[in-house]
């Protein structure tokens, strides 16, 4: 007995061991986002993540209402329904709850995404990868990636929807492995339904992943049932009307619910005619892109540079590296890399432009770049480097490389401050001229819209844009008098109206109580 106490004993030890060290690199991956939270979205791609955090502030400011919640940047009724605010709804409850800056609750609420995505891959991972260490070094992967830790910081939702997503496919599997357990299915047409709400494109990441497995249960079904006869089809049918029931309601149920959703949005942008421009057929070619596009090497090339940041410097061995491990695994990790590394690059497929034009899009893609390099990782640091001692000290020198390659691109989030952002010093200036019941119009923004300047005022606005708001002048005057915009920021030099000053290239006017023009 004492033998056998001891022999277990020291088989627990590099377990409880490797956990540890597992624990620690997850802490270091925290402290390393925690630094200054505390700071304005304006990094990369400040518009998505201020049409965020403007919601999440009506949210505080008047209550939370998912199905009719505001983005009060198009003029009233100041609604414009994309996703389901689940992201926002957290952060307006941890903004409510802790008293903190909706910046930091953005901020904090994806972190806690983040988080929960990594426990969702690394589960997935364990239905797939025989060695635990394998698993723990693709966690550890994940939660390190540059990339990673760059936009876990944003006031993005999409990792949320990352989230949502893997959970999809986790329950999924696990309703499919385990031999159809209803409250797998049950959770995992939730997720399903959720992920779909939140944001659909990221749904074909996991798409294939979910997909291969049921086929070839339905292939091995077929094979037992005496192939594809006619007969064995209908055999098959009624024996297995579980998994094919099942498996129809986890993918189209969510599908159905995604479309439910759009369908409502669309109506509501359509009802106003300063948001009319967002209807399907002008969307479209933004969405999907052309395929001239995709045709076009160049592009890809575009798309394929920003994977520098998942993998910088002597990291872009670890991928390679990775390849290798899986090449020589068992089948079911082949067949999982394979199939969430084909599932990334249809959904880039689909949604070309939006992986050419926004690089936050490759947060959906992040998982399965986190298996290659992970899996690179547990290679070198368990096939080449045996030693727990050599281990170790690999491990210390790779962070520090990774830290100091990546250091440039971690620069920007890390150094800005309310003080030394125009758009903040804008923000405070529009404050100050205009009281919190009046609304402000902005023109001329380099984007076209963007609600930062709108979101740092704290105020609701109209931006205009082109062809946005077309209205007789009379009409649009009175528009402008009924629903209280006072208060015009532009870049252009207006002497007919007072001014109340210039910050970061906008000047701020204040609009007679009848403007008579445009």
């Amino acid at each position: 007995m004492g033998r056998g106490n001891g022999q277990r004993a020291t088989r627990e030890a590099p377990r409880r061991l490797g956990a540890l060290a597992v624990g620690v690199l997850l802490a270091l991956s925290l402290a390393v986002r925690m630094r200054n939270l505390a700071s304005p979205l304006v990094e990369e791609h400040a518009f998505r993540q201020t049409q965020t955090a403007i919601t999440v502030w009506t949210f505080v400011e008047e209550g939370i209402a998912p199905f009719a919640y505001q983005t009060p940047v198009f003029g009233p009724p100041w609604r414009l329904p994309f996703e389901f605010p689940l992201f926002q709804i957290a952060a307006a409850v941890l903004a409510r709850a802790g008293g903190s800056s909706i910046d930091v609750a953005c901020r904090l609420t994806n972190l806690s995404f983040f988080y929960l995505s990594a426990l969702c891959l690394y589960g997935l991972c364990r239905m797939h990868f025989r060695p635990r260490a394998a698993s723990a070094c693709i966690l550890v992967a994940y939660a390190w990636l540059p990339y990673a830790i760059f936009w876990s910081r944003t006031a993005m939702i999409d990792y949320c929807s990352v989230f949502l997503a893997l959970g999809y496919a986790y329950w999924f599997l696990r309703w499919l492995r385990d031999d159809g357990p209803w409250h797998a299915l049950g959770l995992a047409v939730a997720f399903g339904c959720l992920a779909a709400l939140v944001k659909v494109t990221t749904v074909p990441a996991v798409a294939v992943a979910m997909g291969w497995p049921a086929l070839l249960e339905v292939r091995e079904a077929l094979r037992r049932a005496g192939g594809w006869r006619p007969s064995s089809v209908g055999r098959l049918l009624s024996v297995r009307r579980r998994l094919f029931a099942g498996s129809l309601v986890a993918a189209l149920l969510p599908l159905a619910v995604a479309f439910a959703w759009e369908a409502a949005s669309l109506r509501v942008r359509l009802a106003s005619p300063a948001t009319q421009w967002f209807a399907p057929e002008n969307l479209s070619l933004w969405l999907f892109g052309t395929w001239q596009q995709r045709a076009d090497p160049r592009f890809w090339w575009i798309i394929a540079r920003r994977f520098w940041a998942f993998a910088p410097g002597a990291f872009a061995l670890l991928p390679l590296l990775g390849a290798w491990c899986v090449l020589r695994s068992r089948r079911e990790g082949r067949a999982f890399l394979l199939s969430m590394s084909v599932g990334g690059l249809v959904a880039i497929a689909t949604f070309f432009n939006l992986y050419l034009e926004h690089t936050y899009y490759l947060m959906a893609v992040s998982p399965a770049a986190a298996i290659v390099v992970g899996l690179g990782c547990y290679f070198l640091c368990f096939e080449i480097l045996p030693s727990r001692a050599y281990r170790g000290i690999a491990s210390g020198l790779a962070l520090f490389h990774l830290l100091w390659v990546a250091e440039p691109y971690l620069a920007r989030p890390f150094s800005i401050r309310y003080e030394t952002e125009p758009v903040c010093a804008l923000g405070k200036r529009i404050q100050e001229v205009t009281p919190a019941d009046e609304h402000v119009i902005v023109r001329d923004h380099p984007l076209g819209w963007s609600p930062e300047i709108l979101y740092y005022a704290r105020r609701k606005g109209l931006m205009v844009w082109g062809s946005v708001l077309e209205m007789e002048k009379a009409a649009l005057n009175r528009f402008l008098v009924e629903n209280r915009f006072t208060t015009l920021v532009s870049r252009r030099l207006r002497a007919d109206l007072p001014s109340e000053g210039q910050v970061g290239g906008f000047l701020v006017y204040r609009l007679p109580p009848d403007p008579g023009r445009r």
